[in-house]
């Protein structure tokens, strides 16, 4: 992770959230967390959208529940779910 990178994860979050979708991290190595909170990253997150495991991730997402876009059409890809999880 370096500073291009951090640039392009934070505009790429912002792209996402005008979308209505939520970026997560999961299992991400302790110098990478570092970096994300030398650069600001990890505090424009907010720590409860950094997990320790996949299934840390999962289990939080099932206990909100299922968020779905409304379907538009026949366009299946419509209901995906809306967070998106980085491991």
């Amino acid at each position: 992770m370096d500073v291009t990178a951090a640039d392009v994860l934070s505009e790429l979050n912002e792209a996402l959230r005008d979308m209505g979708v939520t970026l997560a991290f999961a299992e991400l190595k302790d110098p990478v967390k570092d970096k994300l909170k030398r650069f600001g990253i990890f505090d424009q997150f907010g720590e409860e959208f950094f997990f320790a495991t996949i299934g840390a991730a999962v289990d939080a997402y099932d206990s909100v529940g299922l968020r779905l876009t409304k379907p538009v059409g026949n366009d299946a890809m419509a209901m995906a779910p809306r967070v998106l999880w980085l491991s």
